[in-house]
């Protein structure tokens, strides 16, 4: 009976869960194709009335750029654990921060920002996403 579990939930989590998680990235970050080397992907939902999202994942870093290409970012540096820049639930494991890609779309009609933290070798990766 303990093998039924753990093999559902190993089911769950490799077909239903990363699949999912990954096309929420790529919609959140308005891909037209989410990059193979996305792995590792989790993400989390709350709020009642707006679109608050935060997923974390890891990506090849000759991939990441193609993250960047569905908003119209602006780069900053910044420091700090990956923790500090969502506004939400403490998803995946917490990295330390070297770059912050932002937007504030204004496709979003009564405000948000996208905001996009990545280790130095931008590896890691955490998404954070928030319309009213």
């Amino acid at each position: 009976m303990a093998f039924i579990v753990i093999a559902t939930a190993i089911f769950f989590v490799v077909f239903i869960s990363a699949p999912r998680a990954n096309k929420t990235i790529g919609t959140l970050l308005r891909l037209e194709d989410v990059p193979s080397s996305l792995a590792n992907a989790e993400c989390e939902t709350w709020g009642m009335t707006d679109v608050l999202a935060t997923c974390a994942f890891e990506i090849d870093p000759r991939d990441f750029a193609s993250l960047l290409t569905g908003w119209d970012f602006s780069q900053m540096p910044a420091s700090g654990g990956s923790y500090e820049y969502s506004g939400g639930p403490k998803v995946g494991r917490e990295f330390p921060v070297a770059v912050e890609f932002s937007v504030s779309p204004n496709e979003f009609e009564s405000g948000g920002r996208v905001s996009v933290v990545a280790d130095k070798a931008r590896s890691r990766v955490q998404l954070d996403y928030y319309e009213e």
